[in-house]
């Protein structure tokens, strides 16, 4: 079986093959991105197997609740810092803080960006003044995003 010739003097056969390689590479991005797992993906993942029930200070919606007070809370011009404040205010135990990341799980901001997990979420959308004060009341839990 013969295989054709490529000529690669000819415009057509160049542009085909460039066209050709630039898709391949997309899809391979794609698809590496989609088997490798970030570590706050891997915390989502595991999140709950941090949790421990009996030191919850809230019921399950009320987790769902703060979760979407901080995706509400972020705006294009602006985030609003006293929500963002009060939901942090809230957590109390370290199974508070794995059981927030769990119900945010993995969120879009708009249909142009991906989704993001609570702790990429805060470094993308937040501004350094709002990741300190996190920080600071995280800090009880030698917690530092």
């Amino acid at each position: 079986m013969k295989y054709p010739k490529l000529n690669f003097k000819d415009p057509k056969t160049i542009l085909y093959i460039s066209i050709l390689l630039v898709v391949i590479f997309f899809i391979a991005k794609y698809a590496i991105g989609k088997l490798t797992k970030t570590n706050s993906e891997k915390l989502v993942s595991t999140a709950s197997d941090y949790v421990k029930t009996s030191d919850l200070s809230y019921n399950a919606t009320e987790y769902l609740t703060m979760a979407d007070q901080l995706q509400s809370a972020t705006g294009l011009l602006w985030n609003d810092s006293d929500i963002i404040s009060s939901v942090f205010d809230k957590i109390k135990t370290l199974s508070d803080y794995y059981q927030l990341i769990s119900a945010f799980g993995e969120r879009s901001y708009s249909f142009a960006n991906p989704n993001h997990t609570l702790i990429q979420w805060i470094d993308t959308y937040f501004s350094s003044t709002e990741r300190k004060t996190i920080n600071t009341k995280l800090s009880k839990f030698n917690i530092s995003i």
